[in-house]
């Protein structure tokens, strides 16, 4: 009986099954989608980098992001660039041009958010014996003060990330393009969301601008373009003086894996120091150890006079919260880690770089690592700017160490 009711049940005439127009609709789709991108995959990832970079900058003008470094930056322009010396008029001027710029409401931030913010809009010499921590950044303040007398001294700091943005952007597509790999280019701009690229890109430092200058320059070294290349290094040294830490690395990688650029890397080395000695000797920065104590450990009301003895215990205690903080607060560590274990993936399976990339990947994050021994910061921004190119090449590296020997020629 059941095996009777079970053949009827088996010849019940069956209703309309939609799967299989679902799959060949699918499946045409992604054959028209696969031809469209073979022939404009590029074209469409070159106007996704450019897309994301003008949503960033088109937002910061919509909904301007307001930093208290400005205060900063515009009290060295107004003491170093434009003769001010008596610290009431320094603090007047910076004070009073972003007052003018921002809301009240946002003002008061600025102003009356904790007790540090208090002290230094109260106390115009504590103000300005900040600003040495702040004059160093040589080549962002000039551009500001270039840019002051055309778009406003406020609003140059947004014109700066608009030249960044267009060197960034320009020199990523080139690299690309000419590693014959713009139609993954789209990748680009999530990176940049991971890494939270928008968040300093939106802000009035220096930071983005240090981004866009480091990422040509090893794209251009990549390229073996290495005047380019070096010229804009030692151009972020000048905008970051932090960065010299990788123009060493570089140079001394060079020469252990035999580079030709460790002529080149020597040179551009030495000039980063000259640069560097030379920002020095006209800056009021108080050192490395009393600014280490203030941006690490605990945060000085007045560094007029500070300088305390070096503490063993201080700087233990600054790198290892700095590190919590990094795995807290910012993804920056973990992008790094990953990028570790890429590498050393890669390394096993057979799968390397070659010389110059190999290079260029170590130095990059060996320079991440120095910096962060020698003054560790928690903040994304000070470490991206070594960090991303390295995930390029790798990405690039990796493409290459993976296509057929005899696909190779169409790529060159």
């Amino acid at each position: 009986m059941r095996t009777q009711e079970h053949h009827i049940e088996n010849n019940k005439p069956r209703g309309f099954d939609p799967r299989g127009i679902l799959i060949s609709m699918l499946h045409a789709i992604l054959g028209t989608s696969g031809q469209v991108w073979l022939r404009f995959g590029g074209l469409v990832s070159a106007l996704t980098i450019i897309g994301y970079f003008v949503v960033v900058i088109g937002i910061d003008y919509l909904r301007p992001s307001h930093n208290w470094d400005t205060l900063a930056y515009l009290g060295v322009a107004a003491r170093d660039w434009m003769g001010m010396a008596d610290p009431a008029l320094i603090h007047a001027f910076a004070y009073d041009t972003v007052r003018s710029a921002i809301s009240p409401e946002q003002f008061a931030i600025f102003t009356e958010n904790d007790a540090y913010r208090e002290r230094m809009f109260a106390d115009p010499q504590a103000f300005v014996s900040m600003l040495g921590m702040y004059d160093v950044k040589w080549l962002y303040i000039a551009l500001l003060v270039a840019l002051s007398p055309f778009v406003g001294a406020y609003d140059a700091g947004f014109f700066i990330n608009i030249l960044a943005a267009t060197l960034l952007s320009a020199s990523t597509i080139w690299w690309l393009s000419a590693n014959k790999i713009l139609r993954l280019g789209f990748v680009v701009p999530a990176l940049m969301m991971i890494a939270g690229v928008a968040s300093f890109a939106m802000s009035d430092m220096p930071d983005f601008l240090t981004l866009a200058l480091m990422m040509s320059a090893v794209f251009a070294l990549d390229r073996n373009r290495l005047s380019i290349g070096f010229t804009l290094l030692i151009l972020a040294v000048a905008t970051r003086p932090d960065a010299l830490a990788f123009a060493g690395v570089l140079m001394c990688a060079a020469w252990v894996w035999r580079d030709k650029i460790t002529a080149g890397a020597a040179i551009a080395f030495l000039v980063a120091v000259a640069v560097y000695v030379a920002i020095q000797s006209v800056s009021t920065h108080p050192g490395w150890w009393p600014h280490y104590w203030f941006s690490t450990y605990k945060i000085q009301n007045d560094m007029t006079g500070f300088a305390p003895a070096f503490d063993l215990k201080v700087y233990v205690v600054g790198l290892g919260w700095n590190i919590v903080r990094s795995v807290l607060e910012d993804t920056w560590l973990g992008m790094y880690t990953i990028t570790l274990g890429v590498w050393a993936m890669m390394q096993a399976g057979g799968l390397k770089l070659n010389k110059r990339r190999t290079v260029l990947v170590g130095a990059l994050l060996l320079g991440v690592a120095a910096k962060f021994l020698i003054f560790p910061l928690h903040d994304g921004r000070v470490h991206l700017p070594l960090l991303l190119p390295a995930i390029m090449l790798l990405m690039v590296g990796l493409r290459d160490a993976l296509v057929l020997p005899d696909e190779k020629e169409n790529l060159k």
